[in-house]
């Protein structure tokens, strides 16, 4: 499953867990959220009433939100069978496109 999203919003919690969430949007509709953690002890990635809901590490946050920002389109993605998921770009992104 692939979900593409348009739009997002950060949310960073204060100590003592410390963990960010992204929670990403399509026409202003939640599509999926991420929860970025200090460890992984959670499942990587499940459906939640149709929404991909994904655990990351805390550490795979900078370069998520760098696809986020950068990137387009960007989607979000499920595999029911392996129970992961995560961020990717178009299949035709074209190599060494580069800043604007």
């Amino acid at each position: 499953m692939r979900i593409e999203f348009d739009t997002y919003q950060l949310f960073i919690h204060s100590e003592p867990k410390g963990y960010r969430i992204i929670q990403l949007f399509m026409d202003y509709n939640l599509v999926g959220q991420i929860e970025f953690h200090p460890t992984q002890d959670q499942d990587g990635a499940k459906l939640v009433n149709g929404h991909i809901h994904l655990q990351m590490r805390t550490e795979d946050y900078p370069q998520v939100v760098d696809i986020i920002r950068n990137e387009a389109p960007v989607y979000l993605f499920y595999n029911e069978a392996s129970g992961q998921g995560g961020v990717s770009t178009d299949p035709t992104e074209p190599v060494g496109e580069g800043e604007h």
